[in-house]
């Protein structure tokens, strides 16, 4: 019961007076459960419990992977008699000093679940991954589960799984972003979506704002005058320490509206024009940004407001557009002018 419908459920009912253990019972009750790096097969029993009385629309689901860093080192599990610490991905040893999992999330409905997670090292070749998410796909089709997508980061080890399925996203080559379905299945698409995940797009984003020097030209500028033009905006969000640049928060300091305005505003005061053109771009990464992390369905890619989803299509369209045609590479800036109010 708590399974399928969660904690917050599950605690309501507690709180009505439903005669149901306690979540600390259930939790005693789980403590045997086994789970141990690799497939998680107990677990992927117990969410054929919570999806089975999902409609067909509601297993629409992508498979995300996500790597964090942890402390290198070796702990004794008194439960299963070993000890964990070594690197447990297939064709691999050391001392594990990052952990990488796969989890199921729900497309139309918000529900996740990790089904597998494998300790690694800092150096991973992605290949490896290709036969673990085989594996996942043959559980997920037992289950009924639509996989629509594989959304990742853009580290090194999921570029290599990228180059393994021959995806291609450059500006002088052809853009390939989907795979054949690793299991295929009559009522499924034929084809799997490959994306990199939203918050590493806009971080990238972000990096390459702060090369261009603009916004610490402005991040400059307010220290030199009796108030501020962007509040929020800090030396530290322009030069993060490395855990630091993890945060979207710091990221969504600099990829404003307030930062736009700033810049709009100092274009005018010292002639710079150029500004301009940044305060454009931030303007349509924010928007581009707001659009792809909304979490309701109402004002997110859903046709219940036409209107709003043929403007939200138009826009990515456009984002697109202006990425495919945009011009790179280094511009150096003169010595900043003197302010005057």
């Amino acid at each position: 019961l708590k399974c399928s419908c969660g904690g917050s459920g599950y605690g309501e009912l507690l709180k009505q007076r439903y005669p149901l253990p306690s979540v600390r019972t259930l939790q005693r009750r789980l403590q045997n459960l086994r789970f141990d790096s690799g497939i998680l097969h107990e677990v992927f029993e117990f969410l054929k419990i919570k999806v089975d009385s999902y409609q067909s629309n509601e297993r629409d689901c992508v498979l995300v992977l996500n790597e964090m860093a942890i402390t290198p080192g070796k702990v004794y599990d008194m439960s299963l008699n070993k000890y964990f610490g070594d690197v447990t991905l297939p064709n691999r040893d050391g001392i594990a000093s990052d952990v990488l999992v796969f989890l199921l999330a729900g497309v139309t409905m918000r529900w996740k679940q990790i089904v597998t997670y494998y300790f690694t090292s800092g150096s991973v070749d992605g290949s490896v991954f290709t036969n673990i998410i085989k594996e996942i796909f043959e559980k997920a089709n037992v289950l009924n589960l639509n996989i629509l997508d594989i959304t990742s980061d853009m580290g090194p080890s999921n570029q290599t799984m990228w180059r393994t399925w021959g995806i291609s996203a450059g500006r002088h080559t052809e853009i390939k972003n989907k795979i054949p379905r690793p299991i295929k299945m009559s009522n499924q698409n034929e084809f799997v979506y490959i994306f990199a995940d939203v918050p590493h797009l806009f971080k990238n984003i972000k990096a390459m704002l702060i090369a261009n020097k603009i916004t610490t030209i402005l991040q400059d500028i307010q220290e030199n005058i009796n108030y501020s033009l962007t509040p929020k905006l800090t030396e530290e969000d322009l030069m993060p320490s490395h855990f630091k640049k993890m945060k979207v928060m710091i990221s969504t300091n600099v990829i404003s509206h307030c930062v736009s305005s700033a810049l709009k505003s100092l274009s005018e005061a010292l002639n710079r024009p150029s500004y301009l053109t940044t305060a454009w771009f931030i303007d349509q990464v924010e928007k581009w940004f707001y659009l792809m992390s909304l979490r309701q369905s109402s004002s997110a890619l859903s046709k219940m407001n036409l209107a709003a989803y043929n403007d939200a299509v138009q826009l990515l369209k456009d984002f697109m557009d202006l990425f495919t045609r945009m011009e790179v590479g280094p511009k150096k800036y003169g010595s900043l002018p003197k302010l005057e109010y």
